[in-house]
């Protein structure tokens, strides 16, 4: 089995567990603590993830998905819109303070490579041609200023995206 059907299975079979487990279900947390298939799955399919793709198994797939297409509505897409960003003044400083990257508990080193990695995966063609690397020194530059007005920020960035390539800066 690979690890995209492992990963679905093992959603579909756990989640009514989990959901039970977390609202306070004790049959529900003995019965997952149980399920040696969930396990043994939930196991292979981190086995065989590493690097960037495992920091965003750890740090991005609970919010934004497997697909990088978040929640509608109240989670933003990575997929087909995170290198729309870095066509717009202010967008690479933006993905780095975004708190959720910003908070990663991972080094520069591993951050720099988890955003590179997620363009590439999740926004190639919305990735500029001549989109330079963000690296360790970027990160550690902008990392510890956070934005707090998170949406008011996006909407902005959002605004200069949706404008004419004349009238953006």
């Amino acid at each position: 089995m690979n690890i995209r059907a492992a990963s679905r299975w093992l959603t579909l079979c756990c989640v009514q567990l989990l959901f039970a487990s977390a609202c306070g279900s004790d049959a529900a947390t003995a019965e997952l603590a149980r399920c040696d298939d969930c396990n043994r799955l939930d196991a292979e399919s981190t086995a065989v993830v590493s690097g960037p793709a495992e920091d965003y198994e750890r740090q991005c797939r609970g919010c934004h998905r497997a697909d990088g297409f978040g929640v509608p509505g109240a989670i933003p897409p990575l997929s087909n819109a995170m290198g729309l960003f870095l066509q717009v003044e202010g967008g690479r400083e933006y993905l780095i303070r975004v708190p959720g990257v910003a908070n990663a508990p991972i080094d520069d080193v591993r951050l720099a490579a988890l955003l590179n990695w997620t363009l590439r995966r999740y926004s190639p063609r919305e990735t500029p041609a001549d989109f330079v690397e963000f690296s360790a020194e970027e990160i550690g530059r902008y990392r510890p200023h956070p934005l707090y007005e998170v949406q008011a920020t996006r909407a902005r960035l959002v605004e200069k995206i949706r404008r004419p390539a004349l009238f953006r800066f």
